[in-house]
Order: C-alpha cells, then structure tokens, then sequence
C-alpha cells in the first residue's frame, strides 16, 4: 500500500483502518509513505495518494474501509474474513 499526505485522512485509514483489516484477515500489509516529489513521481502507480496491491498486482486507489475491503477481497477469489 502505498500513500501521501495529499488527503488530510489518509493517516487515519492507513492506521487504524487497515489494522482492523490486518487482524481481520489475518495478512500482513505493508505500507509506503511517499514523502518526496521524487518517490511520488517513480511510484509505480500514477495514484500516489493511496493505492493499493495485492501479491504486487494494484487492485485499487480507493481509501479501503474494513466493508470495501470485504467486497475487494471477494474479487480476488478469496473467501470473507
């Protein structure tokens, strides 16, 4: 997962969100804050305000709540945490 600052809630749903998800699903989620112009503009995603990966694919440059990752998840072919 990779994110900014550029929204004033990242931290929040980078946080918090996210370690529901984690205990929830029991993986582990790395994050990357980008904090420079540069590692902003060598991201490997133009959505450098939040995107998402899974298994190194993007999935998603939606803020993830523990419900949007519910329904992600069942896209990926993996069962309900």
């Amino acid at each position: 997962m990779l994110y900014t600052d550029q929204c004033p809630f990242t931290d929040h749903y980078t946080g918090e969100e996210l370690d529901a998800i984690e205990r929830a699903y029991g993986i582990p989620v790395k994050r990357v804050k980008l904090t420079t112009k540069e590692q902003a503009q060598n991201a490997p995603t133009a959505f450098t305000k939040y995107s998402a990966f899974y298994n190194g694919r993007f999935v998603t440059y939606e803020i993830l709540t523990k419900a949007k990752f519910d329904k992600l998840w069942s896209t990926l072919g993996k069962p309900q945490g």
